[in-house]
C-alpha cells in the first residue's frame, strides 16, 4: 500500500507542478490566441449572453463542434472571471489532469517506478501536449477525454462490468462533440469488442449497437443542427491542395520533431534508418547470433493492440481527410492527440525489453545505451518547453501577444465604430480581428477559393448586383495580415464589381464604404 501511496504521491507532484507550469507561462498575457481561439471565445460569450453559438460574424457555427466554448461558458460563469481567464484555469486544470491520468494508466501495466516517473517527464515537458496547453484550442480538451476513453475501455475488457461500459459511450460522446475525428472512436470500440469481449457473438452485437446508437446521439443531434441551418455537416471545405504522400511526409517529420533535431529529420533518412535495423536484426537471426525468442516481448497484448489500433487509425484518418479536404495543414496541434497513446505504448515496450535483456551477458552494456538514449531524447523537448515557458511569459502568443499591434488596431478600430460604422454591416479580411478588438460582428471579405486550397469558392463576376447582402455596408481591410492572403479578392479587385468609396486609411488599413453595383 505505501508502494502505491508513494508512486500516486508522485504523479499528483507532476501534475500540480504542470498546472503551475502553464499559469506561470499564461501569467502575463493569458493563453495564446488563434482564428480558432477567437471563434470559440465568440461563441462562448455569444453563449453567456442567451444568444447561442453564434461566431464573430453573426452566424451559428458549424466547422468545429460545441462542447469547448460551452465548457469556456460554464467556467465563466461559474468563476465570475473573464472568459479569457477561464481559458487559462481550464487548460492548467485540464493539464494537470492529463499528467495525473496519464500516470494512474502508467501503474496498472508498468512494475518499474522509474519509468513511470520517465513517463509523467516526458508528459510534463512534451511538445505538442505542453504546447497546446499555453492556446485557447480543443486539442487539450479531446485528449483528456481520450486518454479517459482509453482507461475505461481497457477496464472494460478486463472486467466487463457495466460502469465501464456506461463511460465507454459517455467519453466517446464527448469527444466526438469535442472535435469531430473523435469519430474514430466509435469505431476503435467495436473493433475491441470484437476481439476481447468475453461475450458470445449475438451479445456482442448487441453490445456494439447500443454503445454506437448512445454515443452518436449528441452529435447526430448537432450535426443535423447544422444541415439544416447551413446545408453542411462539417462546414464548408474546399479541396485539398496537398497529396496523400506529402500528407504521410509532413505527419513523420512532425513526429519526429518531438524528440530529434531538425537537421535529423528526413522521410529517406527515416526509412533508411528503419531498412537498417530490420536488415542488422534479419542478419543476427540468420548468423545465430540472437534467436527469435529473444527477440519476443512479453507484454499484455491487449492494451498494445488497442493503442496501435488508435494511433494507426487516427493518423490514417487525418492524413486521408486532410488528402481530401482542405484545413490547417498537418502539424503538433492536429498529432497532438497520438502523444499520449504513443508514450504509454513505448513504455511498455521498453519495461518489456528490459526484462527481456537484463538476463543478457552484456546488460550493463545496454543499460547504459538505453540511458543514453533516454537523455539524448529528452534534450530537444526540456529546451522547448524552457523556451516557449519564457516565450509566453514575457511576449504571449497570437491575438493575445505583445508582437500583435493590439492598442494600435483597438484604437482605430472604436475610431471607425464611433465615427462611422456603429449598427452598420461590417466585412473584412480579418473579421475576427474586428470581433475580438471592439466585440463586433464582422463577415469575410467575398473569398476568391476555400482557405487553404485551390478551389475557386466565388467568381468575381457572379458577385455584381449580388454583394454585399446590405443596401450599404463597411468593408475594413487590414494592410498586415497572417491568414487569407491569397483566398480572399483584394480592394482593387472588387472595385471592378462595387461601388467602392474610401472613408478612412492609416498604416492599420483602410475603410471602404461598399454598395451593390447594378450597372
Amino acid at each position: 500500500m505505501s508502494k502505491i501511496f508513494s508512486t500516486k504521491a508522485i504523479i499528483i507532484f507532476f501534475s500540480c507542478f504542470g498546472s503551475v507550469l502553464v499559469i506561470i507561462s499564461t501569467l502575463n498575457y493569458g493563453t495564446g490566441l488563434s482564428p480558432d481561439s477567437v471563434e470559440y471565445f465568440a461563441a462562448a460569450g455569444n453563449l453567456l449572453l442567451g444568444r447561442g453559438l453564434l461566431s464573430y460574424n453573426g452566424l451559428p457555427i458549424t466547422e468545429w463542434p460545441p462542447l469547448y466554448p460551452v465548457i469556456l461558458s460554464l467556467c465563466s460563469y461559474s468563476l465570475g472571471t473573464s472568459i479569457a481567464i477561464s481559458a487559462v484555469i481550464l487548460n492548467a486544470i485540464l493539464f494537470g489532469l492529463i499528467i495525473y491520468q496519464t500516470g494512474m494508466i502508467l501503474t496498472k501495466y508498468l512494475s518499474s517506478k522509474t519509468l513511470i516517473i520517465v513517463g509523467l517527464l516526458t508528459v510534463l515537458f512534451s511538445i505538442p501536449v505542453f504546447t497546446e496547453s499555453l492556446w485557447a484550442h480543443s486539442e487539450l480538451l479531446f485528449i483528456y477525454f481520450l486518454i479517459l476513453y482509453i482507461d475505461f475501455l481497457l477496464s472494460y475488457v478486463e472486467k466487463d462490468r457495466l460502469i465501464y461500459f456506461i463511460m465507454i459511450v459517455i467519453l466517446t460522446a464527448l469527444a466526438m462533440l469535442t472535435r469531430y475525428v473523435g469519430i474514430i472512436l466509435i469505431f476503435i470500440t467495436i473493433i475491441t469488442i470484437l476481439l476481447y469481449s468475453n461475450e458470445n457473438l449475438k451479445k456482442k452485437f448487441i453490445s456494439i449497437f447500443v454503445y454506437s446508437a448512445l454515443s452518436s446521439i449528441p452529435i447526430s443531434i448537432w450535426l443535423i443542427r447544422n444541415h439544416l441551418i447551413s446545408n453542411t455537416f462539417f462546414g464548408e471545405r474546399g479541396a485539398s491542395r496537398f497529396s496523400l504522400f506529402s500528407n504521410l511526409d509532413l505527419t513523420i517529420e512532425k513526429i519526429l520533431s518531438w524528440d530529434l533535431s531538425d537537421h535529423f529529420i528526413n522521410l529517406k533518412i527515416f526509412f533508411i534508418i528503419f531498412i537498417l535495423i530490420s536488415v542488422a536484426l534479419l542478419g543476427a537471426l540468420i548468423l545465430k547470433k540472437i534467436k527469435i525468442k529473444d527477440i519476443y516481448l512479453k507484454l499484455d497484448t491487449r492494451i498494445a493492440v488497442i493503442l496501435i489500433l488508435f494511433i494507426s487509425v487516427y493518423l490514417l484518418f487525418l492524413i486521408i481527410i486532410s488528402s481530401i479536404k482542405a484545413h490547417n495543414s498537418i502539424d503538433s496541434r492536429l498529432l497532438s492527440p497520438v502523444f499520449i497513446p504513443f508514450l504509454i505504448l513505448l513504455l511498455i515496450i521498453l519495461q518489456a525489453a528490459y526484462n527481456r535483456i537484463k538476463f543478457f551477458k552484456n546488460f550493463i552494456l545496454l543499460k547504459i545505451v538505453f540511458f543514453s538514449l533516454f537523455i539524448l531524447g529528452s534534450i530537444k523537448p526540456v529546451s522547448y518547453s524552457i523556451k516557449i515557458i519564457n516565450y509566453h511569459y514575457h511576449n504571449g502568443a497570437g491575438y493575445s501577444g505583445s508582437l500583435w499591434q493590439k492598442n494600435i488596431k483597438e484604437k482605430w478600430l472604436e475610431s471607425l465604430k464611433d465615427n462611422y460604422i456603429k449598427n452598420s454591416a461590417i466585412y473584412s479580411n480579418e473579421p475576427f480581428e474586428v470581433y475580438y478588438l471592439i466585440n463586433n460582428y464582422a463577415k469575410w471579405s467575398p473569398r476568391k477559393t476555400f482557405y487553404d486550397s485551390d478551389e475557386i469558392y466565388v467568381r468575381l463576376k457572379d458577385l455584381k448586383g449580388k454583394f454585399p447582402d446590405e443596401k450599404n455596408a463597411y468593408l475594413i481591410w487590414f494592410n498586415d495580415i497572417e491568414f487569407h492572403k491569397t483566398s480572399l479578392y483584394s480592394p482593387t479587385e472588387l472595385a471592378d464589381v462595387l461601388d467602392m468609396k474610401i472613408i478612412d486609411s492609416s498604416e492599420i488599413g483602410t475603410l471602404y464604404l461598399i454598395k451593390r453595383n447594378n450597372n
